[in-house]
């Protein structure tokens, strides 16, 4: 397509009809009530990013240089209102591989996303960010994933193979429901509580501890093995299921003002 192509998108819904009309931006497909102000196809929005993954039909990213994303079996489908298509995981047959780890490597990093979970593994959890290759953690590994009790689970670890480990109290997943979920990560902390942090529709829900493990320092994702989006490296019993729309990997910890406006993103 061309930028000011037009479309009628019949997986989407506008005032209630069965279709929506689309117009194509230079960032991908837009439906029209949102292509007016909208910040979705802004790679730097609300702050300097390294990755932008929107998902209209491609898992290619909408920064450069341009981590694209290689998505196994992929499928798109409709997102939440506005936001045009989201990538849809199966939890069996899908992942996205976005390449080398040190790609996004760096002492602060954030990541925002908004997922609309479908059913939950009842023996297993759901891998939505990972770059873990089983066995012991090694330098430098990286998860966050959904429990069988719908919490938010996230877990780093530093050279030396020290860790820390953060899970939400309750349950941060409903599923059918779109939530936007924002993880921020800042090794230079200098006490554990505030070296990771959880937000939910933009509101602080965990912090770090060091039940598992000492104080994690240094770079993060400072390795060679791939970065998933879906999954890991380690086995396919991990898979998410549900869906998935404008992931965000910023090179930076995120204030809570970006992250305000990360959470009512239009």
């Amino acid at each position: 397509p061309k930028v000011g192509d037009l479309r009628t998108n019949e997986d989407q819904t506008s005032g209630g009809s069965a279709s929506a009309m689309e117009h194509f931006m230079s960032t991908g497909w837009r439906v029209f009530t949102n292509t007016a102000n909208s910040t979705l196809g802004d790679c730097n929005y609300p702050t300097a990013a390294t990755a932008l993954y929107q998902f209209n039909d491609t898992a290619d990213s909408s920064c450069t240089p341009a981590y694209n994303g290689n998505f196994t079996n992929p499928n798109y489908v409709a997102s939440k209102t506005g936001f045009g298509k989201a990538a849809d995981f199966d939890g069996t047959n899908t992942r996205i591989n976005i390449g080398d780890s040190s790609n996004f490597a760096g002492n602060k990093l954030t990541f925002s996303f908004w997922a609309n979970p479908g059913t939950a593994n009842s023996s297993n959890y759901q891998l939505l960010f990972g770059n873990y290759i089983g066995g012991s953690f090694a330098d430098y590994d990286f998860m966050i994933d959904r429990q069988t009790t719908q919490k938010l689970e996230v877990g780093i670890t530093g050279s030396g193979s020290s860790f820390l480990w953060i899970m939400t109290d309750s349950a941060a997943f409903v599923t059918g429901t779109w939530k936007n979920y924002v993880i921020v990560i800042d090794t230079t902390e200098s006490v554990n509580t505030d070296k990771i942090k959880i937000y939910v529709n933009g509101t602080l829900v965990a912090r770090s501890h060091n039940t598992y493990g000492g104080s994690v320092t240094g770079s993060l994702l400072d390795t060679s093995d791939d970065f998933f989006i879906g999954d890991w490296a380690h086995d396919t019993s991990h898979r998410y299921s549900g869906l998935m729309d404008q992931v965000r990997i910023f090179p930076s910890a995120l204030t809570q003002g970006d992250i305000d406006k990360l959470a009512n993103e239009t």
